[in-house]
């Protein structure tokens, strides 16, 4: 059991964890303030490979007009904290999008 006043570490993700349509934090969290309010640096994942090797993600800084990135899930992995969708923060990327 984690002491008082220290935070436990979520356990370590791994490929079998990351699906789509899933939202994730980083490790370190930054956030980016617009004129349509304030977001996190979370990623939302749009397609994982079938042999789990990549995953393509939405996020809020990417903009609009541009593709979203695809990237190794090695990379991901490391980039990734925790899954936010348990924690009640949900991404709206795309839905920013199309309004």
């Amino acid at each position: 059991m984690a002491a008082p006043n220290q935070r436990s570490t979520p356990p370590q993700l791994t490929a079998a964890d990351i699906k789509p349509g899933r939202c994730f934090e980083a490790k370190r969290p930054k956030k980016y303030s617009t004129l349509d309010g304030t977001f996190y640096d979370d990623r939302q994942v749009s397609w994982v490979s079938s042999d789990l090797s990549r995953i393509q993600y939405d996020s809020p800084t990417v903009r609009n007009g541009r593709r979203f990135p695809t990237t190794d899930m090695e990379k991901f992995l490391k980039w990734v904290g925790r899954d936010v969708e348990h924690h009640g923060r949900h991404f709206v990327g795309h839905l920013i999008r199309w309004l």
